[in-house]
């Protein structure tokens, strides 16, 4: 038993960068590594509890930043949604779809108005729901900026 420990502890030890094995190499067993490890990068379960929070709370407050892009925006919400998935908290499509439209600046208000309105809403994907506003983004919203930049 004592050997097959501290083969799986040279193992573990041969398997991490020269930085991890500083942090673990005083650790006996291939267990009290592991559990040093885990903490290093998860944190406790208070710190995971904070971290879960502090996600969520990105959900709940989340909108679109002035003078962004669609596409920027979309980043930031996957990213937001991505890490709510990994902790096991998951929501529909229809609810996704219903946040993006909540989150959207005041220039798009009535794109978002319309696509609300449009009565297919609960079946709208979160992908479809990017492919309108990036269409309308490139259609609408470029073509005026740029009209007004000839202008002056």
């Amino acid at each position: 038993m004592i050997e097959l420990n501290i083969k799986a502890v040279n193992m573990l030890n041969y398997a991490i960068s020269f930085e991890e094995y500083r942090k673990v190499s005083r650790c006996k067993t291939a267990k009290v590594i592991w559990d040093k490890l885990q903490v290093t990068h998860e944190g406790t379960i208070q710190v995971k509890q904070t971290r879960i929070d502090m996600l969520y709370r990105e959900y709940k407050m989340f909108s679109m930043k002035e003078g962004k892009s669609i596409d920027d925006m979309f980043k930031r919400f996957s990213i937001i949604i991505n890490g709510l998935d990994a902790i096991g908290i998951t929501h529909s499509e229809p609810i996704f779809v219903r946040k993006v439209l909540r989150s959207l600046t005041k220039e798009w208000k009535t794109k978002a108005i319309v696509i609300a309105e449009s009565g297919n809403i609960s079946q709208m994907t979160y992908d479809e729901l990017r492919g309108k506003l990036f269409a309308f983004e490139v259609t609408h919203l470029k073509n005026d900026t740029k009209k007004g930049v000839a202008l002056k």
